[in-house]
């Protein structure tokens, strides 16, 4: 037995099957070890990775559509560009790291004059010191966030009270917590470059809880910079180059108050609309997000903004993207068609800047000061204004006098304005001080201006609670009387709890006497004005005005800024006084090299609004002075929007929407057709102009002209603008049938009218618009466009489009059409009819003839603009005085071709002198529009001062 089981063994060995069980054998041992070692040893490591495992929806950002102007001309669309990203990445494991890895990052900008893309809220004033960028809750919400707690109502006493140096040392250093170091910024670094890595740590900070989305550090880079950084990869990881879009708007100047632009969208805008996404777990908003702020923009932003696209990404414990399950492309927003003509928008904007510059070119006069004047419209600007201007609107930058490169002169000037400014201090200390207290009524005028200043500062920092006010104190009466000083008013607001001690850093629970708290805010103001620009301004002032600092020295300054491209001769020129600075001034004037809008005096503003009178349509609705929305787009341009602010003339406001004023006598019509229509006049009836209106009680309302009209029709006093015709029109209005005067019945009969025309609501355009104000006082002086109408110049515009077309009043627009991403109408946008006026046809005619009369009458005094026109226009001029201390608004509205209307052209300049003025600026877009001149002489023609007019014109 044993010996056959050993023969087989023999015979099974020899066998050539062997070698391949032993083979099997092997193969299937190292399975069963390897299953083994899978589900019993490695099975809770395992578990682990899949839970640590996730997936995340990130989105594919859809690119906006486009806005072009009614003939596909592009005004705002996306161009390419690259941004500069950070990871907080894992191969950096210290500060130290961390922080020399930003710094080369920063220089790599700087050297390519490169901005860091999110403002920071610590940041250094005029004098090199660390302030907030705002104080109250804005503040408190900072330092939450800088001591990672969840709300504000978190925060310690000493960390709600830390000062920015200490905020700066806790982040710096840890400085004053348990922390031992935050973000360990050594002092190897300077004070500006701490900031700067400050920043971009605490963006990576606020980022951590979404470490794969990187932080945008740079936006919009050249080549140069993505060279640069690719150069330096190796040294930098988690730095990237991210190609993106961004937009661009195109000629900006001309549309950006129709346009607006595009912004970062806010944590309470995306919240709100997000309420409306149909699948929450893809909202239509992100933080990172860019949405319309303003102007088109925004009321179409549902059309521009796009389908977001999405893709399903997986990450590992480490917040790293492993693969992609699943995505949807993104697509493109519409493109929006507007109204506009570009062509006419950009000629209109032309022309009025350079009627504009007319004006200011007759009214500037070499002198520091100009006397008191008869008439508004024989005020003139001293020179002097205008070397303030150049400073008081940031076109010179005063904040760059103190910087390691300011020049010479910069330096210069700037210790003679801390000289001055510490004088100042000292005369306003003894101002202030409670043992001399000196009323309003005592104070010299400068010194006037600045305890005003101080007052109007203090309420604007909160440390004056304006609500908590009462008007009716006899302190309060006093200091606006003049007759209390503003020490002892401030004392008394402390006993009336009228002061905000937390703006103090004071302790509800401290005990001061009065005159210590006094103190504490004295030495808060005077530290605070110290960084004060808008207190800088008026030491400025008191600087040119001594002639400490020269005219010349102002114009020199314009070069050393950049403001103007440097000409050495002309620099010289200036100082050695072979050039004068007036001389200068005038000539950059005349070239335009020095704008109106730049000047912000009066006038630095204006706005024409032009229609098609058949459809309705807007042609173009221009408003100056503009602004570069590019700056604003995509990231503000913190500096850039601070000069916009502080410029006097305004530059944000749309003119042509958001400027309700007087309608002056081009109100005349409305009142006219009221009159007729009502039977209280006939066309045939004449008035015989007494020039002062006595019938009502009070102060009488004259005529404007110094001697009667004489006998007047309805025809010939909207002709002449005869304002005591109008008078008797709204008195008649106002008489019931006893005859008695009652002057709402009168204004109730207007309001009738004026409601027809569309002066009760807004016209639609698709901007923000101011509501339209109907008088609601005095119908007699209402007749004449004043009492208390007011109204924006497109609703003007709308008014006298209805009156060129019989009576056919539109809503309009600012839209043409709306196409998708292939050019299909998706919405197509007509001005509606709104309501046709239902007159008398003998009306109308005697409406359109008055219209006429005014421009082509024998007594018009503005004919010469429309003579040899071959084209006749009907229009009125009107005035509107707003203040007796500035020129009165000048506004002219008309229509042409008079025998069978096309457009019709409404044009106002604020503090524009005289109609005369706006008709004038009219004329030339007739002159344009009907190519009735060379496009050139209209355009780029030479600027002469405006003709001086001697006779009244309302």
């Amino acid at each position: 037995m044993l010996d056959d089981f050993l023969d087989w063994l023999k015979s099974a060995l020899n066998s050539r099957f062997v070698p391949l069980l032993v083979i099997y054998a092997i193969i299937f041992s190292i399975i069963f070890v390897r299953l083994f070692n899978l589900q019993i040893v490695e099975n809770d490591n395992l578990i682990t990775t899949e839970e640590k495992e996730v997936t995340k929806i990130r989105e594919l950002k859809a690119t906006r559509g486009r806005i072009l102007d009614c003939n596909g001309v592009v005004l705002a669309e996306n161009r390419l560009s690259y941004s500069v990203t950070l990871e907080d990445s894992e191969e950096l494991n210290t500060n130290a790291e961390k922080n020399k890895l930003i710094y080369t990052l920063i220089k790599i900008l700087e050297k390519n004059k490169v901005e860091l893309a999110n403002d920071f809220f610590l940041q250094l004033d005029l004098n090199g010191n660390l302030v907030f960028k705002e104080d109250g809750d804005a503040a408190l919400k900072f330092k939450r966030d800088v001591y990672s707690l969840r709300s504000v109502d978190e925060l310690t006493d000493e960390q709600r009270n830390a000062t920015p140096t200490e905020v700066y040392e806790f982040l710096k250093t840890g400085k004053g917590s348990s922390y031992t170091s935050m973000f360990g910024i050594s002092d190897e670094y300077s004070l500006e470059d701490s900031l700067k890595i400050m920043q971009i740590r605490y963006y990576l900070m606020l980022n951590k809880y979404e470490r794969y989305k990187p932080i945008t550090i740079a936006t919009n880079v050249d080549n140069n910079v993505v060279a640069a950084i690719n150069e330096y990869s190796s040294e930098m990881p988690g730095v990237s180059i991210l190609t993106e879009t961004y937009r661009y708007y195109n000629e900006s100047e001309y549309f950006a108050h129709i346009l607006g632009y595009t912004g970062l969208i806010s944590t309470e805008k995306m919240n709100e609309l997000n309420e409306n996404s149909p699948d929450k777990n893809l909202p239509i908003y992100s933080a990172t997000d860019q949405i319309g702020k303003t102007g088109i923009e925004e009321s179409y932003e549902e059309y521009l903004r796009g389908t977001k696209g999405y893709e399903e990404v997986i990450l590992n414990d480490k917040s790293q993207v492993t693969g992609v399950k699943n995505s949807v492309e993104p697509v493109a927003g519409n493109d929006v068609y507007l109204s506009i003509d570009s062509k006419y928008q950009k000629a209109i904007y032309t022309m009025l800047e350079k009627e504009l510059a007319s004006i200011l070119l007759s009214k500037i006069i070499n002198a520091k000061k100009v006397g008191t004047y008869e008439s508004a419209s024989d005020i003139e600007i001293p020179v002097y204004d205008v070397y303030f201007a150049l400073i008081e609107n940031g076109i010179i930058d005063i904040t760059k006098f103190n910087l390691p490169t300011a020049t010479q002169l910069e330096k210069s000037i700037y210790q003679k304005y801390v000289k001055e400014r510490e004088k100042v201090f000292t005369d306003l200390k003894k101002v202030l001080d409670t043992n001399n207290p000196v009323p309003g009524k005592e104070l010299s005028d400068d010194m006037k201006e600045y305890t005003n200043y101080i007052y109007q500062f203090l309420k604007s920092k909160g440390v004056i609670i304006t609500k908590e006010i009462d008007t009716s104190d006899p302190i309060y009466k006093g200091y606006y009387a003049g007759t209390v000083s503003l020490s002892e008013y401030l004392q008394h607001s402390f006993t009336k709890n009228w002061i905000n001690l937390d703006k103090l850093n004071i302790d509800d629970n401290s005990f001061y006497s009065t005159s210590e708290l006094y103190e504490i805010l004295l030495e808060y103001t005077f530290e605070k004005l110290a960084s004060d620009t808008g207190f800088a301004d008026f030491v400025y002032k008191i600087l040119i005005q001594t002639d400490q600092l020269r005219g010349y020295q102002v114009c020199q300054l314009l070069y050393t800024q950049g403001v103007l491209p440097m000409d050495k001769t002309t620099y010289t020129k200036l100082e050695n006084g072979s050039l004068s600075a007036y001389s200068f001034v005038m000539s950059k004037i005349k070239t335009l090299e020095i704008t109106p809008g730049m000047l912000g005096l009066d006038p630095c503003s204006g706005s024409v609004v032009m229609t098609d009178v058949k459809t309705g349509k807007i042609l173009a609705m221009v408003t100056y002075p503009s602004y570069d929305n590019n700056m604003l787009a995509n990231s503000i341009d913190a500096d850039y929007y601070s000069k916009l602010l502080k410029n006097e003339s305004d530059i944000l406001i749309n003119r042509a929407t958001q400027t309700n004023t007087a309608p002056g006598s081009t109100y005349k019509m409305v009142v006219a057709i009221a009159g007729l229509e009502e039977n209280e006049v006939t066309s045939y009836e004449k008035i015989y102009d007494a020039r002062v209106f006595d019938k009502i009680e009070g102060a009488h309302p004259k005529c404007y002209v110094s001697s009667s009209h004489g006998n007047v029709d309805v025809v010939n006093a909207i002709g002449v603008s005869c304002n005591y015709y109008f008078y008797e029109i709204g008195y008649r209005l106002s008489m019931d049938a006893n005859g008695k005067y009652f002057s709402k019945l009168g204004l109730s009969k207007i309001s009738k009218y004026a409601t027809m025309f569309g002066f009760g609501e807004k016209t639609g355009v698709e901007v923000y618009e101011n509501s339209p104000k109907i008088s609601d006082q005095d119908s007699v002086r209402s007749a004449i466009g004043q009492g208390t109408n007011a109204y924006a110049p497109v609703q003007i515009s709308r008014y006298i489009t209805a009156v060129a077309n019989n009576g056919t009043v539109y809503k309009y627009t600012l839209i043409d059409k709306i196409t998708d991403i292939n050019g299909n109408v998706i919405l197509q946008k007509t001005p509606e009819v709104i309501n046709n006026v239902e007159i008398k046809t003998s009306t109308w005619n005697t409406i359109h003839k008055g219209m006429w009369t005014v421009v082509n009458g024998p007594k018009s005094s503005i004919s010469d603009l429309y003579e040899g026109m071959n084209l006749t226009v009907a229009g009125k001029t009107g005035t509107a005085q707003q203040v007796t201390t500035r020129p009165s608004h000048a506004l002219f509205v008309s229509y042409a071709p008079y025998e069978n209307p096309e457009i019709s052209v409404t044009s106002v300049i604020p503090f524009g002198y005289a109609s005369y003025n706006a008709a004038e600026l009219t004329s030339n877009v007739y002159k344009y529009y009907y190519k009735l001149e060379d496009e050139d002489s209209l355009l780029d023609g030479e600027i002469d001062a405006a003709q001086t007019i001697t006779g009244a014109i309302d």
